[in-house]
């Protein structure tokens, strides 16, 4: 027994040693001086496995089928729990190298089995109970909020491997929640109940994210704006969290359905051209259950932990309809206006933002043109028009200046996309340069966002409705049948 134990680590040492030395120049190059440190853990992972079966070689008691599935339970459950917190991201490197680990870790559950077979049978049952619960919590946690988020779908429990309906659906209100006095629809919008175009009515359909959702009351929405000086219907279609790939299956599965006379599609340049489900596919086998990004029982916890960091660091910030409404008195005077986030996390959410914006890559710009021309000829012969939406970056010189991007194009994004959608035929109605013919206030910010928060306030929806009501009355112009 003791030749077959002393075989057997040898053999998983010298796994360890060969899998440290391939990967040695990869370790180097990512880690330094610290890459000695994890060989020496490699290493040191046998060495507590050997120990173990040399252990078991000298114990009196053979575990029998019930031990060794608990230590195979518990060892596994421990070696991925310590592989999801430790590692960031699945790679066939890290996989490799946790191997040696994870036999140590095995190692010590066969240890703990054998020694608490020395101990009264009742002590004993409980601290192996307790052992397989530990290990196995995070996996069951996996399992439930899985379930919970088939469920109810919500943000907080999305992964990004969800499909552009899944999208849709976590994002949704449910009725009959409200914002800011206006309860949503049966279809979970902010908006009236909708309805099947009647004959000789016109009516349009406006899609997009937030910004069509809105933060601010109903009444004081573009889309509502520009519905009262129209005298037409406009059927706002908006959840918060989508991009143009939910945008198009609203189109095909809520908006057509009722027949409108003309469509808008509200484009936000800050994120939309980031199309989430047209990326790098998502891990899947091993690397899906490995790969922390993917798992629920880490993303929710991070998610927690980041709003709790964010409500501490600005207790003050608006958090729902009840602090809104108690502070609509600043309503007629945005300069006056609390901050929604703190201003290292705007910055740092607009920084992004520019760099994706001022260095737009051509095929970004060209998934999201296929998939606008997709909804173009999805639409039929009704006309399709595209309302491009500024970031705030663009709009205020003073936050420009204090991204310090020096060399960046600041309104690329616009103009590559008009030049192609023109060239596509699809009307297209940009409000940058609506939003800077704006003149500024006292203190010289436009205040047409809210403070630190990305969104427009009423003053900024006030600009887009006015500019929404006349894009909107050229639409139906062009419609078959539906010009006056």
């Amino acid at each position: 027994m003791r030749r077959v134990v002393l075989g057997i680590a040898l053999a998983v040492c010298a796994s360890s040693i060969w899998i440290a030395s391939c990967w040695w120049p990869a370790l180097v190059s990512i880690f330094g001086a610290r890459a000695g440190w994890i060989v020496a853990l490699e290493l040191a992972a046998p060495l507590a496995c050997a120990g173990a079966l040399r252990a078991l070689a000298r114990s009196e008691r053979r575990p029998d089928a019930a031990a060794l599935l608990r230590v195979i339970l518990a060892g596994l459950g421990l070696a991925w729990t310590t592989f999801i917190v430790t590692v960031p991201s699945y790679r066939v490197l890290w996989l490799e190298l946790a191997l040696g680990p994870a036999l140590g870790i095995t190692a010590l559950v066969l240890w703990f089995e054998l020694r608490t077979a020395r101990w009264k049978p009742g002590r004993a049952k409980l601290a192996r109970a307790l052992l397989v619960a530990l290990a196995l919590a995070p996996l069951l946690g996996e399992l439930t909020l899985r379930l919970l988020a088939r469920v109810r779908p919500s943000q907080l429990l999305a992964r990004d491997d969800s499909s552009p309906r899944s999208v849709l659906e976590r994002n949704r209100a449910s009725h009959p929640a409200s914002r800011f006095g206006m309860s949503c629809n049966s279809g979970g919008h902010f908006d009236q109940e909708f309805a099947r175009r009647a004959p000789g009515e016109q009516r349009v359909a406006m899609i997009g994210d937030s910004f069509s959702q809105g933060i601010v009351p109903f009444e004081m929405h573009y889309s509502t704006l520009a519905e009262r000086a129209l005298g037409v219907t406009i059927d706002n279609l908006g959840i918060s969290g989508t991009g143009p790939l939910e945008y198009e299956e609203l189109l095909v599965a809520e908006a057509l359905p009722l027949d409108p006379s003309a469509v808008v599609i509200s484009f936000f340049v800050g994120n939309d051209f980031v199309l989430q489900h047209e990326g790098p596919s998502a891990p899947t086998g091993l690397g899906a259950a490995l790969d922390r990004r993917n798992l629920l029982v880490w993303l929710v916890p991070t998610r927690l932990a980041s709003l709790v960091r964010e409500r501490r660091a600005n207790p003050a910030g608006i958090a729902g309809d009840a602090l809104f409404e108690e502070r609509y008195p600043w309503i007629g005077h945005p300069e006056r206006e609390p901050p929604m986030i703190t201003k290292q996390g705007f910055l740092s959410i607009e920084r992004m933002r520019a760099n994706l914006v001022c260095t737009l890559k051509e095929e970004q710009l060209q998934r999201a043109v296929q998939v606008l021309e997709r909804m173009r000829k999805a639409c039929g012969a009704r006309p399709l028009g595209v309302v491009l939406i500024p970031d705030e970056f663009q709009v205020e010189d003073g936050l420009w200046a204090e991204l310090e991007l020096p060399g960046l194009e600041r309104d690329r994004a616009q103009g590559l996309l008009v030049r192609e959608l023109g060239r596509l035929g699809i009307p297209v109605l940009d409000l940058l340069p609506e939003f800077r013919a704006v003149a500024p206030l006292a203190d010289g910010k436009r205040h047409l966002y809210h403070l630190q928060d990305t969104h427009w306030n009423t003053r900024g929806n006030a600009v887009a409705g006015e500019a929404l009501t006349g894009f909107v009355r050229r639409l139906l112009a062009s419609a078959p049948g539906e010009g006056r």
